[in-house]
């Protein structure tokens, strides 16, 4: 089953990405200090509670701890040093992006459906309604622009990703409906839906709230951390369960096969 919904456009206007140097400085500065308290957090429960953990356990959280410690000086040391050498262009003719020493340019005449598959343009990372990337076949090969890589190194990140969904809904490809809903675009209107986002914001919120306590008791009656470990799980893909349910509540256009009428192939 799929949805309809009519576009009025015919063509892509040019969009140039704005390099977001800041935000990714923001980016490894935050990443990097939660790296680091994660791995003094395991340290203190090795201390404490080091001498009930059974040798490979122990073996396991110390290289953790190394591990993420390092991780952490690795990306506050890198903060500062990102050099601006990275492009996004979408327009009438294709995709072209570089950063890295990668570069890519694609062609909207290049991009052909997927007959193996019920959409043509789908998620990536295997999560419908929080991927990683966006997935669609160039030729015989199947390309993956990630979210957090070609576009969040931009500060109008918004009107590339719009341009690249309207660029390739002038295909007549199909889309999973997990795409509009992770990019928070409406594909009536091609307008802001700051709903999905939020309730991202919120689940995730609740669940790192609801971890604090369970440790807290752990800790207090001497449980295992394989029992900290197990109890984070469970309440991450209870919280991952509702935040889908919720979704499907609340969007239900977007819960089908998601497709254009009025396109220019």
């Amino acid at each position: 089953m799929s949805r309809k919904f009519l576009i009025s456009f015919d063509s892509v206007e040019e969009v140039r990405g704005i390099p977001a140097k800041l935000f990714t400085e923001i980016m490894y500065i935050v990443t990097g200090v939660f790296c680091a308290i994660g791995s003094f957090g395991f340290m203190v429960i090795l201390f404490l509670d080091g001498e009930r953990f059974p040798p490979s356990a122990f073996i396991i959280e110390f290289f953790l701890v190394v591990g993420l410690f390092a991780f952490s000086f690795y990306l506050l040391g890198r903060s500062g040093k990102e050099e601006i050498n990275y492009s996004f262009v979408v327009n009438n003719d294709g995709i072209n992006f570089s950063y890295g020493g990668k570069v890519c340019d694609i062609a909207w005449g290049d991009i052909k459906e997927n007959v193996s598959s019920w959409y043509d343009v789908g998620t990536h990372g295997g999560r419908k309604y929080e991927p990683t990337g966006l997935e669609f076949w160039v030729g015989q090969e199947k390309h993956v622009l990630y979210f957090q890589g070609e576009f969040k190194r931009f500060k109008n990140k918004r009107e590339l990703q719009i341009a690249v969904l309207k660029g390739l809904a002038l295909r007549g490809l199909r889309f999973s409906p997990g795409i509009f809903l992770s990019y928070g675009i409406d594909p009536s209107t091609w307008e802001r839906m700051n709903g999905p986002r939020f309730l991202v914001g919120c689940f995730v919120s609740l669940a790192i709230i609801s971890i604090w306590p369970i440790i807290f008791l752990a800790v207090k009656f001497g449980l295992s951390i394989f029992f900290i470990i197990f109890a984070m799980i469970f309440v991450f893909m209870v919280s991952a369960i509702c935040y889908v349910a919720v979704l499907k509540k609340k969007y239900p256009k977007l819960n089908d096969v998601i497709e254009f009428e009025g396109v220019k192939v």
